[in-house]
């Protein structure tokens, strides 16, 4: 199989880059006693590429590492793979160089991108890969969560257990964090959901996909930072009184918020609407 370039997207870096080396793992068969030095960026066939901590950038001087590095003949088998995480910290510059190869890489080399910002990344480039999101289990979350600032994820529960619909302060100090703050609540709302078995609630269907579509369309168009409100004329809240709703909805909300909303503020809005509604 020819490989472009497999761009690995989703809202936990750390999953993303977790999935990427297990697809490496397999692409270049490797066994236990060579992960320490994958990992370690030490095994000859693989290259690991990520942003410089001086410049906070991958630079057009790594694209020329990684030409370098897919352009020569493999070491120990027969295959080469590299991972560039967080392909969006790549300069411009750095990104048209990199697209020279992602267009013609060599038959037996991975192309393996990373990405928590896909909107970020140069669409010539999206283009060229299979895009493959990052799904998270319950138990993934739970590690997640656990590995995040407690003060964080004290106030992330404490207002998913308050009454409060929007929480102004909040908004200003966890923007940054929305799409750790829409995994928190997709694990709180999944965890209420197994304990009052409310899946199966006959009083309102599970979401198909075209009504999942539309009501994140009218959030979308309805939401307003300003003032911390959403129209309510043009949207149904009776479909937010099921949690599985919700959590297709808060999914649904990551997977379309690339292109949709201006700012991280207006995002946790429409989440906290889904949530409290």
């Amino acid at each position: 199989m020819h490989y472009h370039g497999i761009l690995l997207y989703g809202s936990n870096s750390e999953a993303n880059l977790e999935k990427a080396y297990k697809i490496v793992y397999d692409f270049l068969k490797i066994t236990e006693p060579n992960i320490a030095h994958i990992t370690n960026n030490t095994y000859p066939d693989f290259l690991f590429v990520e942003k410089s901590a001086d410049d906070n950038t991958i630079s057009i001087e790594d694209i020329r590492n990684i030409n370098d590095f897919v352009y020569l003949s493999p070491i120990i088998s027969n295959k080469k793979a590299l991972i560039i995480n967080n392909i969006d910290y790549m300069s411009l510059n750095a990104s048209n160089a990199f697209l020279k190869i992602l267009e013609e890489p060599p038959q037996n080399v991975l192309l393996v991108l990373t990405t928590t910002k896909l909107f970020s990344v140069l669409p010539t480039i999206k283009s060229r890969c299979i895009k493959e999101k990052v799904r998270y289990s319950n138990d993934d979350i739970s590690n997640y969560i656990q590995n995040k600032d407690n003060n964080f994820i004290s106030e992330s529960i404490n207002y998913l257990n308050n009454d409060i619909l929007f929480d102004e302060d909040f908004i200003k100090k966890y923007s940054k964090n929305v799409y750790d703050f829409i995994l928190i609540a997709i694990y709180y709302l999944n965890k209420q959901l197994i304990a009052n078995k409310d899946r199966y609630n006959t009083g309102v269907n599970i979401l198909s996909n075209d009504k999942i579509s539309e009501t994140t369309q009218n959030i979308n168009n309805n939401t307003n930072i300003g003032n911390s409100n959403i129209q309510n004329n043009t949207i149904n809240r009776n479909i937010y009184s099921n949690r599985a709703n919700k959590i297709l909805l808060l999914q649904s909300l990551v997977n379309s918020s690339n292109n949709t909303y201006p700012n991280l503020e207006n995002l946790m809005v429409a989440a906290m609407y889904i949530i409290k509604s």
